[in-house]
């Protein structure tokens, strides 16, 4: 009996933690139409390269406002990538749909601040729980982590 319990959790945790990349491809912002996502479950701060304010349990984990959009952002020491996820104060856990518009709400707003300070993004890739995206990890050629810290 406790090996089939063990087996259930297992396979729960496994299921939860895939990424359905079939139905995140239509809610991705079109800059990361064609990036694999990253599985925002198993993925750490030190593997996408991110380790200014953030943990391996939430992610990004400094909070701020841009033009009245919430998010939470994190930034590799070089400031040349940046985490950028929804705001837990603005979507409830297990809110898939919100956390995804609000995901897309934040890169927007953070890409509008970058390409207009000279910074050009070189490449967006989803970070995606199941099939709703919880955040973008975005790679630019200078430090963009400055001009939103």
């Amino acid at each position: 009996m406790p090996k089939n319990i063990a087996l259930l959790l297992a396979t729960s945790m496994l299921t939860f933690g895939c990424v359905n990349a079939d139905a995140i491809s239509n809610l991705v912002v079109e800059d990361a139409l064609y990036s694999p996502p990253i599985n925002g479950i198993t993925a750490g701060c030190s593997s996408m390269g991110v380790k200014k304010d953030c943990d391996n349990i939430s992610g990004a984990n400094k909070k701020i406002t841009i033009n009245g959009v919430r998010m939470r952002v994190a930034g590799s020491s070089d400031g040349r990538r940046i985490l950028v996820m929804y705001s837990s104060d603005r979507c409830g856990f297990g809110d898939s749909s919100c956390q995804t518009r609000a995901s897309n709400s934040a890169y927007y707003v953070v890409k509008n601040r970058l390409t207009r300070n000279g910074v050009s993004i070189e490449k967006v890739t989803p970070v995606a729980v199941s099939d709703f995206i919880n955040g973008y990890l975005i790679q630019v050629d200078a430090d963009g982590y400055s001009l939103i810290d």
